[in-house]
């Protein structure tokens, strides 16, 4: 029989993280500028917020956006 006590947590040990197949868009919140999100994480965390760094190439704002890298193990 398997069971699970604890579910993974702290950082995946990779330096780049790439979300193959994964489509996010944003928009800037000083001009409205839509653009697609086609990054990668450094150094990513699981099941934590995760500070995300988003940029406008229009009208060259930065700002700050928070994702959460959920990861589980189950019993199939």
């Amino acid at each position: 029989m398997l069971e699970i006590i604890n579910q993974p947590e702290g950082e995946i040990g990779i330096k780049r993280f790439e979300f193959e197949g994964l489509v996010m868009y944003y928009s800037c919140p000083i001009c409205g500028e839509s653009h697609i999100w086609n990054n990668y994480l450094y150094y990513p965390k699981i099941n934590v917020p995760i500070d995300l760094p988003l940029y406008c190439r229009k009208c060259d704002h930065e700002w700050i956006e928070q994702i959460i890298l959920k990861v589980n193990v189950e019993i199939v």
